[in-house]
């Protein structure tokens, strides 16, 4: 599996992670995100999935999570949407690629 380590600033990081986030929510490609909680600061390993409505309850969130560098997500295992912080994401794991992030 390629490997590629991207350097540069944060805004850059930031904004490239949404991008990646949002491009596997719209096909509905099963992704793999590990991340660093901003509750406790442990790492997170997640396994993601774009397009589901079936856990959909009809509520609609308060905020919108890009003006907050979130992206919402469902994860496979707890079968439920959850929040991924943009800027402590470590790696992504889509497509066949891997790219990770280093502090």
């Amino acid at each position: 599996m390629p490997k590629y380590n991207i350097m540069g600033s944060t805004d850059n990081k930031i904004e490239r992670v949404k991008k990646m986030l949002q491009d596997n929510n719209k096909t509905g490609n099963i992704y793999s995100v590990s991340f660093q909680k901003r509750t406790d600061g442990s790492i997170r390993k997640m396994i993601c999935r774009g397009k589901v409505f079936k856990a959909l309850r009809g509520g609609t969130l308060k905020f919108n999570p890009l003006e907050r560098d979130l992206v919402q997500v469902y994860d496979m295992r707890k079968k439920g949407y959850r929040l991924i912080p943009c800027e402590n994401v470590i790696s992504i794991k889509a497509k066949g690629k891997y790219e990770e992030w280093y502090y």
